[in-house]
């Protein structure tokens, strides 16, 4: 079969006016418009959590998700009310101070309905900050570590060959801020590396840890002569 392809006719100034008209209102037509947002986390699903902090807390609130470390801050207003709606999971409740010092609110909370959290009535512990290190005395066998914490904590030391460490000494259970240890039993003239390790009444939730320090331990004396 054959097909028959005829000529276009010329477009007249009127009808290329009416076409331009149309397609200008076409494109602003779509001005303006909200452009479709993400979902929220947790795919658009999540939990409504509210309350209120004691009087005289001022900060902000961390919820922080037990399986991923990741964290959610929440605002606090003026009267100690927060209010937010959060993915469902197992979090622990953290506040923090315009300074950025944390204290610990709840160790562990599971998000699964709504839920309306008082925290009027539960013992709020400050998490400690180590502020300065030093180890005034080293011998061929033995080393001093003092350290300050920024409130009143308990502490150990882990030290060990590398950053790995692989040994810790005794819990220091007094608080203060003002710490000492002494390490016994060292090798001769070698690379030690050491964290401080402070918490508050044993909790490991409020654990925090130092930079990595090194030090080298003296040689070991002549043997005497006889």
């Amino acid at each position: 079969m054959k097909t028959t392809i005829g000529q276009s006719r010329p477009v007249s100034a009127k009808t290329l006016l009416l076409l331009t008209l149309v397609s200008l209102y076409t494109g602003l037509s779509g001005c303006g418009q909200r452009l479709p947002t993400m979902p929220a986390a947790g795919g658009g699903v999540g939990v409504e959590v509210s309350g209120v902090l004691p009087a005289g807390r001022v900060g902000s609130l961390l919820f922080e998700q037990e399986d991923t470390g990741a964290r959610v801050t929440v605002p606090v207003d003026g009267g100690g009310r927060f209010a937010s709606r959060l993915p469902a999971g197992r979090y622990r409740i953290l506040m923090q101070t315009a300074d950025g010092s944390l204290t610990l609110v709840r160790r562990a909370v599971t998000l699964e309905d709504n839920l309306t959290i008082s925290l009027l009535d539960v013992d709020l512990v400050p998490i400690p900050t180590v502020t300065s290190v030093a180890v005034p005395q080293v011998g061929a066998n033995d080393a001093i570590i003092e350290w300050e914490t920024d409130i009143e904590s308990e502490g150990r030391i882990d030290f060990g060959f590398s950053a790995a460490y692989g040994q810790s000494t005794y819990t220091d259970t007094r608080l203060s801020r003002q710490h000492r240890i002494q390490l016994l039993g060292l090798l001769p003239s070698t690379d030690y590396h050491f964290r401080v390790v402070s918490t508050r009444h044993g909790l490991e939730e409020v654990e925090t840890f130092s930079q990595n320090y090194v030090f080298t331990t003296e040689p070991a004396p002549p043997p005497a002569s006889d």
